[in-house]
């Protein structure tokens, strides 16, 4: 990766985080992303650890590429 796509992309996902990309609710792109992710984790349960991680941990990826694109 050049300095100049590492850049690119760092700047990408600092947008994600701004005012100018929120859902409805008003969370952030990014902060809906962390209350995804987060909510893997409710009630003590480690979605790391079962049988659905490939496809739950892929599906989350998608929708971040998604965004960043």
């Amino acid at each position: 990766m050049t300095d100049e796509e590492r850049r690119r992309l760092r700047d990408a996902f600092l947008q994600l985080d701004t005012a100018k990309y929120t859902y409805p609710d008003g969370v952030t792109y990014w902060d809906k992303q962390e209350e995804v992710h987060k909510g893997a984790h409710a009630a003590g349960q480690d979605v790391h650890g079962g049988p659905a991680f490939l496809p739950w941990h892929r599906e989350l990826v998608n929708r971040l590429e998604g965004l960043l694109r």
